[in-house]
């Protein structure tokens, strides 16, 4: 997969595997252009380039119900403000 200005988004991203209360849970950081679709899918698929933005997001894997999704993304200035908040977020995690 590409980033809008044509770099390896796998070059970019940095992937952290933790364990939270025996749950599995796979943390991806990445900063750089995000391609944004405003108006949603079926808009025309017109985009936005956002530029200077990053996202956490965490896969989180469970047997029972499978895996689970959390992103978090904006301004990098944005999410490093409330990393840390994120970061607690997942460590809070109870699988049932």
């Amino acid at each position: 997969v590409l980033q809008p200005d044509g770099s390896s988004t796998k070059d970019k991203a940095m992937v952290e595997k933790k364990t939270v209360g025996g749950t599995p849970v796979h943390i991806v950081d990445i900063s750089g252009t995000y391609k944004d679709s405003p108006a949603g899918p079926f808009a025309g698929g017109k985009t936005v380039n956002r530029e200077d933005f990053r996202m956490l997001a965490a896969i989180i894997e469970t047997k029972a119900a499978g895996n689970y999704f959390v992103k978090f993304y904006g301004p990098k200035a944005t999410i490093a403000e409330n990393e840390k908040a994120f970061q607690e977020l997942l460590l809070s995690l109870k699988v049932k």
